[in-house]
């Protein structure tokens, strides 16, 4: 039996404004449902989704790994997950996968890859690493208000774990770069009254 982690979340530190989504207890025991709802700034958000065998766990918090929610999958079953928000935030979505194995995710929105390691992107889908190794992605997502996605494991059975945070938007550099100018034209200004 093999075992494997998916987390989606942001890395500690990586986004100014990031904001977790809290699961409910109880930890480390089955929900015994298919969908659960946590907060984040004041908005509900509703993790669904299929497991195989059935029973999704929400985690406790360990070192580097926020609190999460844990599901199975098996081989040649694909599982169809989705987040729900009760109203669509204004901030990005992150996701952040790590240690997962020969599972292939398929999500139904583009997204803007932050960080990858021993995994491949093509269009929408995130295909894991090759046998015996392990694979770590950060995901950022336009606000919505869901997000699906499906995914098939090619191995007898594989965990994947699940974390989600809402992070302000990142500026385009062209915006940054105009604010910047902005910035040092009013610095200029303000010297050229003071002599």
């Amino acid at each position: 039996m093999k075992y494997t982690l998916i987390a989606l979340a942001a890395l500690s530190g990586t986004t100014f404004g990031q904001t977790l989504v809290d699961w409910p207890a109880p930890y480390d025991a089955p929900i015994g449902s298919s969908s659960v709802t946590g907060t984040a700034s004041g908005i509900d958000v509703t993790f669904s989704g299929t497991s195989n065998p059935p029973g999704l766990y929400v985690l406790t918090p360990s070192p580097g790994v926020p609190e999460t929610i844990y599901a199975h999958s098996g081989s040649g079953t694909p599982t169809a997950h989705s987040l729900t928000f009760s109203t669509a935030p204004t901030d990005d979505i992150l996701i952040e996968l790590w240690s997962w194995g020969q599972t292939d995710l398929v999500f139904s929105s583009p997204f803007t890859v932050e960080a990858i390691e021993n995994a491949t992107i093509s269009g929408n889908t995130l295909t894991g690493p090759p046998s015996g190794q392990k694979g770590h992605a950060v995901l950022r997502f336009d606000p919505a208000s869901s997000v699906s996605w499906t995914g098939l494991t090619s191995v007898s059975q594989d965990g994947i774990q699940y974390a989600v945070s809402l992070a302000a938007p990142i500026p385009e550099p062209s915006s940054a770069a105009l604010l910047g100018l902005g910035g040092l034209a009013l610095i200029l200004r303000r010297r050229k009254y003071k002599l």
